[in-house]
């Protein structure tokens, strides 16, 4: 099966987006600081309530609930603009190149703009499915980026990586 596709730019963000909030250290320092900034927030409250400081203390609860409800917000713009920029600094040259992946049963052929490469198939860590793409990670923290809009026959597509022993992840409820 072969596949002929171009990246564009919102391409390699949605990858970095993937890469980022399916991490455990990125998820655990965001949940951390949430938490932390809640929780902090809330003492502060206290402090400034036995104080007979009523005024901050409202202020701090405010300050604590707005943590609690919209930090996970912030953090997606955050991690967007962030990846955003980062992609137009590093991957700017490759944006609209046309890329090629051939599958067999032994291997990936690879071939773009940059070159041509053979990957085999027991260096394929995983397969995962967002709602716009198919991530096929390698060992060696690289990883194939599919756009499904590009795709003739998406449902062929995974069929036929299920025959060669990929099953995808599903992750298309993720939200970034």
């Amino acid at each position: 099966m072969q596949l002929t596709y171009t990246l564009e730019e919102q391409d390699y963000i949605d990858y970095q987006l993937f890469a980022a909030f399916t991490n455990p250290r990125i998820l655990k320092k965001n949940r951390n600081g949430r938490i932390w900034l809640a929780v902090g927030s809330f003492v502060l409250a206290i402090l400034c309530y036995t104080a007979n400081n009523l005024v901050l203390a409202i202020y701090f609860i405010v300050v604590a609930l707005a943590v609690v409800l919209f930090y996970p917000a912030y953090l997606k713009w955050r991690y967007r603009k962030h990846y955003t920029q980062f992609v137009r600094d590093n991957y700017t040259k490759h944006f609209g190149k046309n890329v090629t992946i051939a599958f067999n049963h032994e291997a990936i052929l690879s071939s773009s703009f940059l070159g041509e490469g053979k990957i085999y198939l027991n260096q394929i860590e995983a397969v995962n499915e967002t709602a716009r793409h198919l991530f096929v990670r390698l060992s060696g923290a690289s990883s194939l980026i599919i756009p499904k809009m590009q795709l003739a026959n998406l449902q062929e597509t995974k069929n036929y990586l299920t025959d060669i022993g990929l099953t995808a992840n599903n992750y298309t409820y993720l939200d970034y």
